[in-house]
């Protein structure tokens, strides 16, 4: 893109931040907050400040766009979308423009994560009869199924180094973490919890000392929010409610937790510090939002 262009679309896109609806939450720390929302009727990307204010839509059409997440450097969004028949992986620039698909399967693709270079992209897919773990290149060359098991697993994640993916994966008392390397081998559980609770969404601290995670009991319908060091010891469990608490992301500077619930009734989009306490909701609206993901990216 030309510089003029960049600029062009940098002062549309502040306009658009500045014209949106604002919160009357007060936390701040930096960067965006991208999710996904049905309050206009479909399921579209929005974006907002950490302190829930200036909340904007990226994506507007009538199928369903979710998933966003934005590439290290802020200047990309990978998200899933269903505007093509099933849900697959696209990529566009931060603002919202130049859509662009990367998979296209007759199979579902989703779950899409950054490696910590933005050069390649970690996914799942259901190409081959179940869900695994695939990569590929960040303009959707050179598609590899990690996995290549029976087993449906979900959920992957990069260390911020590059060097292991967590994701989660399906046994007989539910879904556990386990880690491998960037190639598929040396697969290994990262806990040791022999209980019926699933553990699933894990996610690397910015600096690679801690996994969040949520724990689901399948019975009780609930959720929690935990965190873990990163070899799967020293559990502490952050937020303790009858509802669900769930899909927890970093801020970039490591001091915060956004997360979704439904404990107002709806989900919504929550942060609070890693030591569960502050816990606040930014969205604050009648309908549901979800999949929160955190940028350094302060304007566009």
């Amino acid at each position: 893109m030309k510089p003029s262009q960049l600029i062009l679309s940098s002062i549309i896109f502040s306009f658009i931040l500045f014209s949106c609806k604002d919160s009357n939450t007060k936390q701040q720390t930096n960067g965006l907050i991208t999710y996904y929302s049905n309050q206009k009727g479909n399921s579209n990307i929005f974006v907002m400040k950490p302190d829930g204010t200036r909340q904007c839509e990226l994506t507007n059409y009538k199928s369903k766009n979710i998933c966003g997440v934005w590439s290290p450097d802020g200047n990309k969004m990978i998200f899933s979308s269903e505007r093509d028949g099933n849900s697959e992986i696209y990529i566009m620039d931060a603002y919202g423009n130049n859509q662009k698909r990367l998979t296209n399967n007759n199979t579902p693709d989703y779950h899409q994560r950054w490696s910590p270079n933005g050069k390649q992209i970690v996914y799942v897919s259901n190409e081959d009869g179940n869900q695994e773990i695939y990569i590929m290149n960040a303009d959707g060359s050179n598609k590899t199924n990690l996995t290549n098991s029976e087993i449906n697993e979900m959920f992957p994640c990069w260390s911020p180094d590059g060097e292991t993916i967590l994701y989660c994966s399906e046994e007989n008392e539910g879904w556990k973490i386990y880690r491998m390397n960037v190639n598929g081998e040396n697969r290994v559980k990262v806990t040791d919890y022999s209980g019926s609770n699933w553990e699933l969404y894990p996610q690397f601290s910015p600096n690679g000392k801690k996994i969040a995670y949520f724990t689901h009991e399948p019975i009780n319908k609930i959720s929690n929010i935990f965190v873990m060091n990163k070899n799967g010891k020293h559990s502490i469990q952050l937020t303790n409610s009858d509802f669900v608490d769930e899909d927890p992301s970093w801020s970039p500077d490591g001091k915060f937790i956004v997360f979704q619930s439904n404990r107002t009734g709806n989900y919504q989009i929550f942060t609070m510090k890693t030591d569960g306490t502050e816990q606040t909701c930014l969205s604050n609206n009648k309908n549901n939002e979800y999949w929160p993901s955190w940028s350094w990216i302060q304007e566009f």
